[in-house]
């Protein structure tokens, strides 16, 4: 069950959860890190699917255990923490094309787990890698800022928009 999962089990190849009406399988792999957390690559498949039916890639990301350490002893982390909870629900029910999917936002054994897609790049590293002409990443900017719109109009702000949060 998803609420006996712990965040060392993402880096575990092998392991099945369930949330909602999929399945996830933990590949063991790291797909990254940023301030606040760490990200492992997952295969996630919909309950009752055909046999034929190929495993989509998706990215589990959880907190790192210095964050938690400061939910527990700084109020203000907490409240900003609790906001945030709140808000990733509210964001993924947003629809639109230029938002990523949150498939799963929930509490775990010992901390938070957020699945999204997985996606094949940031921007900014198809930008530097210099395969895009540029009126293709002009258009790319300009589908990230309508999906920052959307949030905008929504009501929420990024904080943290950058290229490499594009992806």
């Amino acid at each position: 069950p998803l609420a006996s999962l712990r965040a060392a089990d993402l880096e575990r190849p092998g392991l099945v959860f369930e949330a909602g009406n999929c399945l996830y399988r933990t590949t063991g792999e790291n797909a990254g890190g940023g301030g606040m957390g760490s990200a492992y690559v997952l295969q996630r498949r919909t309950r009752g699917a055909d046999l034929d039916q190929v495993d989509t890639p998706a990215v589990g990301k959880v907190f790192h255990s210095e964050y938690l350490y400061q939910l527990r002893t700084d109020e203000v982390t907490r409240r900003d923490h609790a906001c945030v909870l709140v808000n990733m629900r509210s964001i993924g029910e947003l629809d639109h094309p230029n938002l990523l999917p949150i498939y799963v936002s929930a509490p775990i054994a010992d901390n938070h787990l957020t699945v999204t897609p997985r996606q094949a790049a940031t921007l900014l590293h198809a930008v530097t890698a210099g395969a895009l002409p540029p009126r293709r990443r002009v258009e790319l900017l300009m589908d990230a800022l309508r999906g920052l719109a959307r949030l905008h109009q929504a009501g929420f702000i990024h904080r943290d928009f950058t290229l490499r949060n594009v992806l």
